[in-house]
């Protein structure tokens, strides 16, 4: 009997899971090559691309040169080509630990519930943190709550399995803070199926916002009273710069505060997603890792899950564990200050430019690496009144690439990576500036 792929059926509504960020990008480069000739003619035959946040992608924000030396060193030791443990090497966890509480969380250093390595898990990257992190937590029929906007991993990932999701607000017009009146009423309003856990992003992508640490006590503080733990993705963490509002102001030097939520005294139950990729700019080598804060030990089980799902995924390899270990004990703050420098700057430059074109108003970054604009549809013609109409007649006409806001949850919007070469993002914003201007009403 002949076997075909016909034979089988499909898995399961797995199959049919969609990553809307993938689904945009395709679409885009659809858009591109459909007007390839056209650009061509117009003299802007090379894609300019304000879309994808890899800040590997030109050199310009380079890792630490003691990731490159350790790395070098796990190699030419030729002991690190066998397996290691499912959640990591101790070494390693330990490493991560003490490093989190050193820059991230200072509270805990002398405190009863310090961070050690049995609060740690090693994961392939955050992306995969997340993945383990609401499988543990949650399963079918369950709820999450999600900010919005939102990163679009985080519906995937609860999509896959059959987790619902609800939403809670974010307000633009208050540096993208948390809604806590509104997320209160709607949890004391919650029937049925329980609520889970609430995710939070901070600094958050796509909305380029660093919350106050006033702002992380208040949150805390509500989830206390609610009895709602916290998963946080704090992959941007480090990543904290002020962009002026007066063009020309001098920007300070010094980068503002992030505040952790493990450096919040509290008994709730924190897990902290983070890694390697965005502030040591290293996403290829997939570094990250869950970290527990739970000082009345609650979430015991929950962490028992979150190992035994390890064994399902890929953990860092061996040697970019090694490495890690070797470098996170020589981490100083000039290891954030110079990707810090050119975030700000770029920020500075796209924010005073899109400002001035009347019909997009962005909203003032203060961490990580994108900005969110939010269009003006009552100043722009039809045809580009929301995110996606703008963002694919703007890779039609001017061959540039941002992400609509939509598949983030936030309509009519934009989101733009600041981590590009100056020089990139100077023509960029050229070709965005002329676009304006023909689409003004």
């Amino acid at each position: 009997m002949t076997r075909t792929w016909d034979m089988y059926k499909e898995g399961s509504r797995r199959c049919h899971v969609q990553h809307p960020f993938l689904a945009s990008q395709s679409q885009l480069q659809k858009v591109i090559a459909a007007n390839h000739e056209a650009l061509s003619i117009a003299g802007k035959p090379e894609t300019i691309s304000l879309a994808l946040g890899d800040p590997a992608l030109d050199g310009n924000l380079p890792p630490p040169p003691i990731f490159d030396t350790a790395l070098k060193e796990a190699i030419a030791s030729e002991k690190c080509n066998g397996y290691t443990s499912s959640i990591g090497l101790e070494s390693t966890r330990a490493a991560v630990a003490d490093y989190w509480t050193r820059d991230f969380a200072p509270s805990l250093k002398d405190s009863a519930n310090p961070i050690t390595a049995n609060d740690v898990v090693l994961t392939s990257g955050t992306s995969d943190a997340i993945t383990i992190m609401f499988g543990a937590i949650a399963g079918p029929g369950d709820r999450i709550l999600l900010p919005e906007p939102y990163f679009p991993r985080f519906e995937l990932t609860v999509g896959y399995y059959n987790i619902e999701p609800l939403y809670y607000r974010c307000d633009p017009e208050h540096d993208w803070e948390v809604d806590l009146p509104a997320l209160r009423a709607q949890v004391e309003a919650n029937t049925g199926k329980p609520i889970k856990t609430i995710v939070l992003n901070n600094p958050s992508n796509p909305c380029g916002s660093n919350f106050s640490r006033s702002h992380v006590e208040d949150i805390i503080k509500l989830c206390e009273e609610l009895d709602l733990p916290i998963i946080s993705d704090e992959i941007y963490a480090g990543i904290t710069f002020t962009v002026p509002l007066e063009e020309g102001s001098e920007a300070p030097t010094a980068s503002p505060p992030f505040t952790s939520v493990a450096d919040i005294a509290s008994d709730l139950p924190r897990f902290i997603t983070a890694g390697l990729s965005k502030i040591f700019c290293v996403p290829g080598e997939r570094v990250g890792w869950i970290m527990l804060i739970d000082p009345a030990k609650r979430a015991q089980r929950v962490m028992t899950g979150v190992r035994s799902l390890t064994a399902r995924y890929l953990l860092p390899n061996h040697l970019v564990q090694v490495a890690t270990t070797a470098m996170l004990p020589h981490v100083n703050q000039s290891c954030y200050d110079y990707a810090n420098r050119i975030l700000q700057r770029n920020s500075i430059d796209m924010y005073h430019a899109l400002r001035k074109t009347g019909v997009l108003q962005p909203v003032v970054p203060a961490g990580g690496m994108f900005m969110s604009v939010l269009l003006k549809p009552e100043l722009l013609k039809e045809e580009v009144q929301d995110g996606v109409r703008f963002a694919e007649r703007l890779a039609a006409e001017e061959n540039v690439l941002v992400f609509p806001g939509e598949p983030f949850r936030m309509p009519a919007a934009l989101r733009l990576t600041i981590s590009r070469p100056p020089e990139v993002i100077e023509e960029a914003l050229r070709r965005i500036i002329d676009f304006c201007e023909r689409y003004k009403k």
